[in-house]
């Protein structure tokens, strides 16, 4: 046995016994256990070994004991798989099919200040029954996070009835063709059909389902304005568009930095189709971040909060850094008078890879501007050969893709980029 039929086999059984698979956080404990890392010596984004040694370990190893009814840690893991007989837990296994395809793409699970757009998501598909459903938001602000914490509620919900829940990752950028074979022999196993939008919105009708496409913005084009395809890739856009209008019970809950366009005309409050925009976190969720990896002085902690928006990946990593490199001491770290790009730099080079000719123009003049400004001063400044309506459509599809700020004042808004991206712009980013 090695450490992925280990974690296999581990995974299927939490599915069974807590209707809910191992977080990915725990699923890379145990293999990095299992190839006999020390706590110290694990690599796990996000998170520092003290804290993963301190916090999620202990509780992780408790509750596989109590599901495997021996005592499991990290120096007996291997012996105690080996040894047992797992034929008395096969009859679990095989009653019930994992919960969601493709957890293992979900990013972590740990939530903060997240329980209104919980509530809401829930609200939309259980109560609405919305056919289709979208969250967006800039990369590291929790879609993928929130997505799976809305899993976890479902699963525990005794009302909630789906025949089948399903995650589908568009990270390795499938076709149509091959992602309806994938999803509709998990609606009909053995039936060999077509893989059509027909057939699928046929199942759609017959039974209820939740399925999640993750990561959309994996089938957009680069180099090119939000929400418009690749090339071949074009047919995703009457999916979407047969989910929305068809009659069926089901919904889709699409996940993505910009949403197809197709999408955009479609939502409304009273229609079937829906888009939570999700922002930063709050003033005090964004604290008990800096608070669960143990940083101190947490009277600096609202400025550092507000200068990255309150984006939780961003926020996860500045607060190891600290840790490891100011001792948890945020003032020590504000003294020093700059922002922070580290990990963040290698998503905001994915996001920015997907921008026009023309939003690129449009964010290095931003970036070198210290106040907002407005519509009208940024089409006296921006270019003189570019029309009005030109710089409408530019400053749309940036705000899709949530790299613009715009604030309210005066009745009109102001335009702005965020110090993380200003910073990015200047410094890091070159065409």
């Amino acid at each position: 046995m090695n450490s992925e039929e280990a974690l296999s086999l581990v995974c299927k059984l939490f599915t069974t016994k807590y209707e809910m698979p191992l977080t990915p956080l725990e699923q890379e404990i145990i293999r990095q256990s299992w190839e006999g890392r020390e706590y110290k010596d694990m690599q796990i984004a996000g998170y520092s070994s003290a804290y993963v040694k301190t916090n999620i370990a202990p509780e992780l190893w408790k509750k596989i004991s109590k599901v495997l009814g021996v005592t499991v840690g990290k120096k007996n893991l291997r012996v105690v798989f080996h040894n047992l007989p797992w034929e008395k837990f096969s009859t679990k296994l095989e009653t019930r099919k994992e919960f969601v395809h493709n957890w293992q793409n979900m990013s972590d699970l740990e939530i903060f200040g997240r329980d209104q757009e919980l509530a809401t998501l829930q609200k939309w598909i259980l109560q609405d029954e919305c056919r289709l459903v979208a969250i967006s938001g800039m990369a590291g602000i929790g879609k993928t996070t929130l997505t799976g914490n809305l899993l976890q509620r479902l699963a525990s919900n005794q009302e909630v009835r789906f025949a089948n829940i399903i995650w589908l990752s568009l990270e390795n950028e499938p076709t149509l063709e091959s992602l309806l074979t994938e999803l509709i022999d998990l609606l009909a196993p053995q039936q060999c059909l077509v893989p059509s939008i027909g057939n699928l919105i046929y199942h759609l009708r017959l039974h209820r389902y939740l399925i999640i496409f993750d990561a959309v913005e994996n089938i957009f084009a680069k180099a090119s304005l939000a929400g418009k395809y690749r090339q071949g890739y074009e047919s995703y856009g009457n999916l979407f568009k047969q989910v929305s209008k068809s009659q069926h019970q089901s919904c889709l809950l699409l996940t993505s930095i910009e949403i197809p366009r197709e999408i955009s005309v479609l939502v409304g409050n009273n229609s079937p189709v829906r888009l939570l925009k999700l922002q930063g976190l709050a003033i005090q969720p964004a604290k008990e971040i800096f608070r669960n990896r143990g940083l101190t002085e947490e009277g600096n902690w609202e400025n550092m909060i507000n200068l990255y928006r309150g984006n939780p990946l961003a926020l996860k990593m500045l607060a190891i850094m600290i840790w490891e490199l100011f001792n948890g001491k945020v003032g020590n770290f504000l003294a020093e008078n700059t922002i922070f790009i580290g990990q963040i730099l290698d998503l905001l080079d994915k996001q920015f890879v997907r921008l026009s000719n023309l939003e690129l123009q449009l964010i290095y003049w931003l970036a070198n501007i210290k106040e907002p400004v407005n519509f009208t001063y940024l089409c006296l400044h921006f270019e003189p050969n570019i029309s009005k309506s030109e710089i409408i459509t530019v400053l749309e599809s940036l705000v899709m893709r949530s790299l613009i700020e715009k604030n309210l004042e005066n009745d009109e808004f102001l335009f702005s980029l965020q110090p993380v991206i200003q910073k990015y712009v200047r410094n890091y980013y070159t065409k």
